[in-house]
């Protein structure tokens, strides 16, 4: 592992567990095995370190969709069925990465605008391949009048903001119920659901 992921890896760990403001360079040196003066060698601020972490988190969730989706594709030309799988994969790849969504959802409440900006700069990459993976789904269902027209960007958007809120959803549904929820049995749950919802608004009727 190079220098750079080795921070990038640290500091995804230390900023879920501080946040932003509370995060200290010298616990991701720490946690990295280098120093501080290489963590600034690599990023001269921690501002740049943080959206850099915001960046590597969303690599890494839209290339496991890409490499699932892809394969799926390989092995059919269902839209619906393709729809499913991206569904599924964003929500197991943050549930396989918990640290990812509460970084990502405690950033929101404090820099919603830096999250947007990276959002935006990934999903327009030209690295990544959701964007027309996506296009390509709704394709295939033009010839069945599958689906409506749809912004495909609101559609990426309401995907990752669907995900998200589970992780908010989960405590939430503990206190109402008053006991704790299986995870494994709720985040399948909400997985069922937000594919009924996605479902329901794009599909024609």
């Amino acid at each position: 592992m190079d220098n750079r992921t080795k921070i990038l890896q640290a500091a995804i760990t230390v900023f879920a567990e501080n946040g932003k403001e509370g995060a200290r360079v010298d616990k991701i040196a720490a946690l990295s095995g280098l120093n501080k003066a290489m963590i600034y060698y690599y990023f001269t601020s921690k501002d740049l370190l943080f959206e850099e972490v915001l960046s590597r988190i969303l690599i890494d969730v839209f290339q496991e969709i890409e490499e699932k989706t892809f394969l799926a594709l390989s092995q059919s030309d269902d839209p619906v069925e393709l729809l499913r799988v991206v569904v599924r994969t964003l929500f197991e790849s943050f549930a396989s990465r918990e640290h990812y969504a509460t970084l990502i959802n405690s950033t929101l409440a404090k820099h919603s605008e830096m999250v947007r900006r990276v959002l935006t700069k990934e999903l327009t990459s030209r690295d990544s391949k959701i964007a027309t993976l996506m296009h390509h789904i709704l394709h295939l269902g033009k010839p069945g009048n599958v689906f409506r027209e749809v912004d495909i960007q609101q559609l990426e958007i309401n995907l990752v903001g669907m995900t998200l809120i589970y992780y908010v959803a989960k405590p939430i549904a503990e206190a109402l119920l008053l006991e704790e929820v299986d995870e494994e049995g709720f985040l399948e749950r909400r997985i069922t659901s937000t594919i009924d919802l996605l479902l329901y608004g794009i599909l024609r009727r």
